[in-house]
């Protein structure tokens, strides 16, 4: 260890989980419900968990949209569509329960979300390949023109028709990682935040500090940064936005469900009294005020009657990780996992995430 021998800490960790985003609260979660007295620390870079891609994410829970973003040279789509489907459905379910565990509001969960096309060639394209997703329990219930109106509460120029998919939800990631935070603070989870893990040697992890935390067990769930510490081929990260408004004298003018548009890549969600719009940019280099022009631009022309400039508003960017292999939950080495790469679905798979690579580390 050379320089940092000085630095090791004499408490040995049983798990040592790098990210204290959703997806790393939640592998700790599943770790301590299986093994109730182990010594467990999550290991967050910025000053809270919860505060990175899970803080403002899209908050829907959409197990429809498991197919990948990406052209994937040499790799079957249908088949890592159908993986992801699968566990997405299954965390989707856990979710479900964990909102009624933690008396999340209900008013935070919404039956089905929806998607609309701006031509039948796109809905036709995106059905089709949804259609491998309807053997394993997926429902699609095609909504026409002149019903978007009426069923979505939107406006709908320019909307050829729209698909409304009954067993997605949505929920809000932010809440859903406090209440992830206090249960694991409960039971004894050290949270370690403000401090970046540098990097992993043998069974160490070398934090930013030169600070060592030892553990049987590492699991990286670093999101767009887990690449830096270990070889996960075929990561990237895409930049995600969001802006929300904070509208409670007009929620009878948002959307019906939270409302996907195919060509333009932007999503209405409706959380309560908030309602958020989002999107992404896979150029780095995009100037971020354009984004959140385009993201309010869009929201206003669905939803004309809101008060936008009037609202309080809130942004949120973050590097979301993406991997053209799906979701990676495997087992690198001895002693060292991978939960990262769930990009869109993040927030979506992260309950079945957690539960999958707890699993298989037990």
């Amino acid at each position: 260890m050379g320089q940092y021998e000085s630095a090791m800490e004499k408490t040995a960790y049983d798990f040592a989980i790098i990210g204290g985003g959703v997806i790393g609260l939640s592998t700790a979660y599943a770790l301590r419900a299986r093994r109730h007295h182990a010594k467990i620390c999550v290991i967050e870079a910025g000053p809270k968990c919860g505060f990175g891609a899970s803080w403002a994410n899209g908050s829907m829970i959409h197990p429809s949209q498991a197919a990948p973003w990406d052209e994937i040279g040499g790799l079957d789509r249908v088949d890592i569509a159908k993986q992801v489907y699968e566990l997405a459905a299954y965390s989707a379910d856990i979710l479900r329960k964990r909102f009624d565990e933690f008396e999340i509001e209900p008013r935070h969960r919404r039956a089905s979300c929806a998607k609309i096309y701006i031509s039948r060639a796109a809905m036709d394209a995106d059905l089709n390949t949804l259609e491998d997703l309807f053997s394993l329990g997926l429902r699609a219930k095609y909504v026409p023109p002149l019903e978007i109106p009426s069923r979505l509460n939107i406006a709908s120029k320019n909307i050829y028709g729209g698909v409304i998919f009954p067993s997605d939800h949505s929920g809000p990631a932010r809440i859903y990682c406090q209440h992830l935070v206090s249960r694991l603070k409960a039971s004894k989870v050290d949270l370690i935040t403000g401090d970046a893990a540098k990097f992993i040697d043998g069974q160490a992890v070398i934090l930013n500090s030169e600070k060592t935390i030892r553990a049987q067990g590492i699991i990286i769930a670093a999101g767009a940064g887990s690449d830096k510490l270990a070889n996960i081929a075929g990561q990237k990260a895409v930049r995600g936005y969001s802006r929300t408004f904070e509208l409670p004298n007009d929620v009878n003018s948002f959307p019906a469900m939270p409302v996907m548009d195919d060509a333009a890549h932007i999503a209405i969600s409706p959380m309560g009294t908030h309602l958020r719009v989002s999107g992404g940019a896979d150029d780095a280099a995009v100037n971020d005020d354009r984004i959140y022009a385009k993201l309010e631009d869009y929201l206003a022309r669905r939803c004309p009657k809101l008060p936008l400039t009037s609202a309080p508003k809130e942004d949120w960017t973050a590097l979301r990780p993406m991997s053209e292999v799906g979701p990676v939950i495997r087992q690198l080495r001895d002693g060292l996992y991978a939960n990262t790469g769930h990009g869109h679905m993040g927030w979506t798979v992260s309950a079945g995430a957690a539960e999958k690579l707890a699993d298989l580390i037990l």
